[in-house]
């Protein structure tokens, strides 16, 4: 199983989170369409790649569901 943090490159004020989401799911989507990322193609990540697609910020609550749905799955399918 294999872990990644993805995290904006602005880390130094808490101000616009729709830039610094952005930025981070930039490099998930780099990451995955790398081919050598190891990372399950869930439910939860297509949903990622679709606000990739659209340029959305869907709120930090929607992000932190997305994040923590993609954990049960991965969990799931290496547990199933």
């Amino acid at each position: 199983m294999y872990i990644y943090h993805f995290v904006s490159d602005t880390k130094d004020t808490p101000t616009d989170p729709a830039g610094k989401f952005a930025q981070a799911l930039a490099k998930l989507i780099a990451k995955l369409d790398s081919g050598t990322s190891h990372i399950l193609e869930t439910e939860a990540i297509e949903a990622f790649r679709a606000l990739h697609a659209k340029g959305h910020f869907p709120g930090l609550g929607y992000v932190k569901k997305l994040s923590m749905k993609h954990h049960i799955e991965t969990l799931a399918h290496h547990l199933g």
